[in-house]
């Protein structure tokens, strides 16, 4: 998605065409995640709580560069597998099959 596509276009800019791994993808989301908590609900840690713990119920889904984020009631990822690729000629190959 355009998220993806933006995250990959601001590493490559800041990384001199490295390519990221899924901790980089991870570690923009939650930046961009908490940036919303904080725009939302302010910058203490009782309003980022409150606003992380409602994605994708009080709350949509925070769209990321690693796919849709939201939070079960126990404060679990709802989300229980990541497939990691690699775009090789326009396609995108699985990195274990890379």
């Amino acid at each position: 998605g355009s998220t993806n596509e933006a995250f990959l276009a601001a590493y490559l800019q800041a990384h001199a065409g490295q390519r990221p791994d899924f901790a980089a993808a991870g570690s923009y989301d939650i930046v961009h995640l908490i940036a919303d908590a904080i725009e939302n609900s302010g910058p203490t840690r009782t309003g980022v709580q409150s606003f992380v713990s409602g994605v994708g119920s009080e709350t949509p889904a925070f769209e990321g560069a690693t796919g849709s984020i939201s939070f079960d009631e126990r404060g679990n990822l709802n989300r229980t597998t990541v497939e990691i690729g690699i775009v090789a000629n326009g396609v995108v190959v699985p990195a274990r099959d890379y």
